[in-house]
């Protein structure tokens, strides 16, 4: 083998060998090339993220031109909330200037209680006197209230908001102004007119002499009261206070002294005697066929036998069950109750809001006139808004008391109708329905003092705290007082010569 052959071997294997390793570093170029890429890509990031890092350092203080414009913007902003505030500053201090000189005191609330109505709402200073610059609100999102108005941007704001409008509901009684109000000259009573006419026509003598009159009023038992006279043992009285066949109510052939009295409220009512021993069952069934969810019982008695006055007690009165649910007590002498009824083998009861007033003697009038306001304006309400419901007055004789509350309930009525109320013809239409009612001359002028009190309250005036203040100087009101006092001596007159005592009649 010579030197050129084995050098050509030689290059052959070189060749050959050299391949293997081409194709290795063909791969390994690639990876470097994939590699360099990245690298560069992610240098080129960090690039980028370092100098915004740099710029941000700076305080941008090489901002674009966009920047700068915008920057000169909000200091311009700035510069106007600046005197806007110092403006409005100023006007406030203005305002309390003269307010002050006024003698109207500055809420030191925020937020201020005007009376309901249009109003321009101009928002009043703190009496607190200005903050600092620290304690003051840059921003506030105004509440989602329509009744709100704020101040402007770049000073306190004080938001002024109008009260909801009051609903004219018989459940109170109606003051001339509304509640959240200060006190007003401009409201007026709707019964005003009609109250100052009915005041012009009083006079003790005339009553007395109506009262005379309605005494001649006669009713023939024998022929118009025969179920009152056949079942004696079921009522109260024997031999007194009869109750006209004609509208006394019938159930089930079972006996009850109560009977429907047509008035001129928003509904009829019903008028009894409180249920004697014995007398519950039929009492109570009547109570649920009629649907009687209001009760107002006038008692002398120191407890009411025919429910139980104890809450979460009840009692069964033959197939009737009667349970007491609640038990409140809303003065001295008036409880309320919750009483649930219950017929046997029937699924829905209903319930009975009955009220008791304690202490009211026989033959007279309830010490407390504001009591006996508020409890007819509590049955006129009921009566407004019931629909398939109705009320009843119990007494012990369903006459004379009873009659009482339900005349009065009528005249107050009609009053708040801007109606002149007739207190002769309302009881005399009652002693059509239910002989004997507002039996006494003590009651029946009562009738005439309870509207001589009530008609004073409501041309009183109602302060922001909801206080009564009596309006002194108000024609009407001075009527008022001097009817009441005139009435007062007058009938005490009456009631001490009754007793042999004194013979005065009328005191003027």
């Amino acid at each position: 083998m010579g030197p050129f052959s084995f050098a050509k071997k030689n290059a052959g294997a070189k060749t050959k060998n050299s391949r293997q390793p081409k194709k290795k570093n063909s791969r390994a170029s690639s990876e470097y090339t994939t590699s360099t890429a990245y690298e560069k890509d992610s240098t080129k990031k960090k690039s980028a993220e370092n100098r915004r890092h740099r710029r941000d350092n700076d305080g941008g203080s090489k901002e674009q031109p966009s920047t700068a414009v915008s920057s000169k913007i909000q200091k311009g902003k700035s510069k106007n909330q600046k005197k806007k505030k110092l403006d409005s500053d100023a006007a406030d201090m203005e305002l309390q200037k003269q307010l002050r000189a006024l003698n109207v005191a500055t809420p030191p609330e925020a937020i201020l209680h005007t009376p309901p109505g249009p109003h321009n709402h101009h928002p009043v200073p703190p009496a607190h006197g200005k903050k600092s610059r620290e304690e003051e609100p840059r921003s506030h999102k105004p509440p989602k209230d329509d009744t709100t108005s704020m101040k402007g941007r770049g000073s306190k704001m004080h938001s002024v908001r109008s009260p909801a409008p009051v609903v004219d509901s018989s459940l109170k009684i109606h003051s001339t102004v509304t509640p959240n109000s200060t006190l007003s000259t401009t409201d007026k009573w709707v019964g005003e007119d009609a109250a100052k006419s009915w005041l012009d026509k009083v006079d003790f003598g005339k009553t007395k002499a109506e009262f005379e009159r309605l005494q001649m009023m006669t009713v023939n038992v024998e022929t118009e009261c025969k179920r009152w006279k056949s079942n004696g043992g079921l009522n109260q009285s024997t031999d007194d206070y009869p109750a006209l066949d004609s509208n006394l109510i019938t159930f089930e052939n079972v006996y009850v002294n109560m009977s429907l009295i047509q008035v001129p409220l928003q509904q009829n009512i019903y008028s009894g005697q409180i249920p004697v021993k014995g007398n519950e069952e039929a009492f109570w069934k009547v109570i649920f066929d009629k649907r009687v969810t209001f009760i107002e019982i006038i008692t002398d008695q120191e407890s009411i036998e025919f429910f139980p006055n104890r809450c979460g007690s009840h009692v069964y009165h033959g197939t009737m069950f009667v349970n007491n649910r609640r038990v409140e007590t809303a003065s001295e002498d008036v409880h309320r109750f919750l009483i649930e009824v219950l017929p046997e083998g029937c699924s829905n009861s209903i319930i009975c809001n009955i009220s008791v007033i304690k202490n009211w003697n026989f033959e007279s009038v309830y010490s407390k006139q504001a009591v006996v306001i508020k409890e007819t304006i509590e049955l006129m309400n009921f009566l407004t808004t019931a629909k398939d419901e109705s009320a009843m007055v119990l007494s012990k004789h369903g006459a004379g008391r009873a009659g009482y509350f339900i005349a009065l309930s009528v005249a107050v009525f009609q009053l708040n109708k801007a109606e002149e109320p007739s207190l002769y013809e309302i009881v005399k239409a009652l002693r059509a329905q239910r002989p004997k009612s507002v039996e006494s001359l003590t009651q029946y002028a009562s009738l005439y003092t309870s509207l001589f009190y009530y008609i004073k309250k409501k041309m009183a005036k109602v302060d922001v705290h909801k206080k009564v203040i009596p309006n002194p100087s108000c024609p009407i009101t001075k009527k008022v007082i001097q009817l009441t006092s005139v009435f007062t001596n007058a009938l005490l007159a009456e009631v001490c010569a009754a007793a042999g005592r004194s013979t005065l009649t009328v005191i003027k």
